[in-house]
């Protein structure tokens, strides 16, 4: 089954600050609010700048109406789909956002216990889908 994630790398004036990783279901919150998903401090940030997420096969970023607004290949953009690696500018921030399509076999192994299923060992499964990507996918004891 396919699932969909975003890695973001963050830099900030050059200098790496971390990575982030995206699940396909959510919309990811950045600014310099406490509340933001991924917060940028600085002057240029707006306290919810702007929001990515999975819109059908393509990621989407919007500027939520910030006043110095959020740049993609030196423009200003309000709304922007994206399929391949794409740099976002906010600020003195830089995110380089990697769009992944996973595509893992479902019981290939126990994560409970580090090793191989035996013929007896039950599991349930519980499978977490929208829009036909699988967002999570666990493997509970019965």
């Amino acid at each position: 089954m396919r699932r969909v994630e975003l890695d973001l790398e963050h830099r900030y004036k050059n200098r790496f600050v971390g990575r982030h990783r995206l699940k396909g279901g959510d919309v990811t919150i950045i600014g310099s609010s406490r509340e933001a998903d991924i917060r940028l401090l600085g002057e240029d940030v707006g306290g919810v700048h702007a929001v990515i997420e999975l819109d059908g096969e393509s990621w989407k970023i919007a500027d939520m109406g910030s006043h110095h607004g959020t740049w993609i290949r030196k423009k200003p953009v309000v709304e922007q789909h994206f399929k391949g690696t794409t740099v976002v500018r906010i600020g003195g921030h830089t995110l380089k956002a990697i769009p992944r399509e996973l595509d893992h076999g479902l019981f290939t192994e126990n994560h409970l216990t580090d090793k191989p299923l035996q013929d007896g060992d039950q599991f349930h499964q519980v499978v977490v889908r929208r829009r036909g990507y699988v967002l999570e996918s666990l493997l509970l004891p019965a």
